[in-house]
Order: C-alpha cells, then structure tokens, then sequence
C-alpha cells in the first residue's frame, strides 16, 4: 500500500520509479512462475503470484492519477469514466484470454496435471511478455505538474 500512497505529490507523479520496480518485480516473478513452476512449492507459488498482483496493482493508482491530470476539470468525469470502461473491458478479455489458455480451448477431455501445469505456465510466460511493454509505457509517461484544486463556485 506504501507504493499507492507515494505515487503522487504536490509536484506531480513523481514518484514513477518505484512503481516501476514494483512492475519489473512483478515481470521477473511471472517469468519465475512460468519457468520454474515444477520446482515450486505452493506457498512460493503463492508469493510469485501476490508479487505479480501487488506489481501490476500498484501502476493502476498512477495511470489514474495522470489521465486525471491530462484533461481539463470540465472533463474530468468523462475521462475517469473512459479509462475505467476501458480498464474493465480490457481486463475481462484479457480473463477470458488466460482462462481459455489454461484450460486448453478445444480439448475433448479433461486436461490432466500435466496439461494444467503446462497450460499454467504457459498464462504466466503470456503474462510475463505484455509486462515490458507496461513498463515501457510507465516509463515513458510524460510527467508533469498536478493541476490545483478549483476555486470554489468556479467548477
């Protein structure tokens, strides 16, 4: 939570380095889940995992804040609404993407232990390949000054 509250100040968001740590743990432990899973307990299995959430969940209050910022206060609302629409849309394609991919979309039977662990790797290396390009965007990100609060009446 420490990295939400420090993502953006009185001077901007400018803290975006370490929401960019927090994405490239979040990629390296992807990629340890994808290519290790064999070798993995569940309870490390279960940390990986937390650390790609916490990683990819600690970007999300930042490209708030900046979209936010990148409009004038006349639309703010409609803009905050795009990007949520367009975060939920996103986020059940890309559900259904992973879910398809680890239960094997077209298999005539069950998947057997085998097939999940493979099938489970495989959702976390597609996992770990769209992470840089994420990490790219934040880094990229054009910083700039937060706008002021509006006088009051003056909305």
């Amino acid at each position: 939570m420490i990295v939400v509250v420090i993502g953006a100040d009185e001077n901007g968001y400018t803290c975006v380095l370490v929401h960019s740590i927090a994405l490239a743990v979040a990629l390296v432990a992807a990629l340890i889940a994808a290519l290790k899973l064999s070798e993995l307990s569940l309870f490390v299995l279960d940390a990986l995992l937390t650390l790609v959430s916490v990683g990819i969940g600690a970007v999300l209050p930042v490209s708030a804040v900046s979209v936010q910022n990148a409009v004038e206060v006349k639309s703010l609302g409609a803009a905050t609404a795009a990007m949520q629409f367009s975060r939920q849309i996103s986020s059940a394609l890309v559900a259904a993407m992973l879910g398809s991919m680890m239960m094997g979309e077209g298999r005539e039977h069950a998947p057997s232990a085998q097939e999940l662990v493979d099938s489970f790797q495989l959702t976390n290396l597609a996992r770990a390949a769209c992470l840089p390009l994420a990490l790219l965007f934040l880094l990229r990100l054009e910083e700039k000054p937060l706008g002021s609060a509006p006088a009051a009446g003056k909305v």
